[in-house]
């Protein structure tokens, strides 16, 4: 064990999970504020025409979709995660420096902490989706001969889940203003990539379940025929719903970088 060990604090996951549910249902009425009129440009696209769903070719071997659509779809991709970047910097420095913007109906900002955050984050989900990427390959590996390649890709998924735990808290120095140092990060959440990893677990379960559940609710209740101006409310309210319990996983990391690195405005 390293001296920079025994001066890192150990993190009780269970106890920032249950906290990082307090401080986001606390928060609610911050949250809206931050995410509401965001959410609202998000929903007006509904004016816009869906892309046509992608056909199969004639011989079925794979999904062909047209230039134009993957293109729209490419670009509500990256317009909803520019408008997480806003809202997760929003909520981060709420909780960590109290800047609520109480005094604030309109809350509408995209700079270059915005653009560095957004880029950030897109690289650290690639990074770690390549990592899940090895899983299917580790499962039908494991019932057949090869034993040692089953279990070298099955370090990929463990590998990807502690690297990226470990420099998550990255993206609170970029919301805080701050340089992205990653060598900080690291030396910082050092013997605590495992916690990490149980922490951003436990709120992202139900983050997936609702990221599930929501759009198969919405989609039933859109087939009633609500028409366009009921469409959009409903894209309206799902959006937001959605962008709440994301600020569950920006609650976690904020809660983290407390015990770790920063500021202690969180209670």
């Amino acid at each position: 064990m390293t001296p920079r060990d025994l001066t890192n604090p150990k993190i009780n996951p269970v106890g920032l999970a249950v906290q990082a549910f307090r401080v986001t249902l606390g928060g609610v009425d911050t949250i809206l504020r931050l995410s509401w009129f965001a959410a609202l440009l998000l929903s007006m696209t509904q004016i816009v025409p869906s892309p046509t769903t992608p056909t199969l070719t004639e011989d079925g071997s794979e999904l062909v979709i047209g230039g134009g659509d993957l293109a729209y779809l490419i670009l509500m991709g990256l317009l909803a995660m520019a408008v997480q970047a806003m809202v997760a910097i929003g909520w981060h420095r709420a909780l960590l420096l109290g800047e609520t913007h109480a005094d604030r109906r309109i809350f509408l900002r995209f700079g270059k902490s915005e653009l560095a955050y957004t880029f950030v984050a897109i690289a650290m989900l690639l990074f770690f989706a390549m990592g899940l990427g090895m899983l299917p390959a580790a499962m039908d590996m494991a019932g057949g001969a090869s034993f040692v390649l089953a279990i070298f890709f099955l370090a990929g998924p463990i590998l990807a889940t502690l690297v990226v735990s470990r420099i998550s808290l990255v993206l609170v120095m970029l919301a805080l203003g701050r340089p992205a140092d990653l060598k900080e990060c690291w030396e910082a959440t050092k013997g605590n990539g495992a916690r990490l990893a149980a922490l951003y677990l436990m709120v992202g379960i139900p983050m997936a379940i609702s990221q599930f559940l929501l759009p198969v609710l919405m989609s039933r209740v859109a087939a009633l025929g609500l028409g366009l101006v009921g469409d959009i409310v409903l894209s309206f309210v799902g959006t937001l719903v959605l962008l709440i319990v994301f600020c569950l996983l920006i609650s976690a990391i904020s809660l983290a970088y407390r015990e770790l690195m920063g500021p202690k405005q969180v209670n």
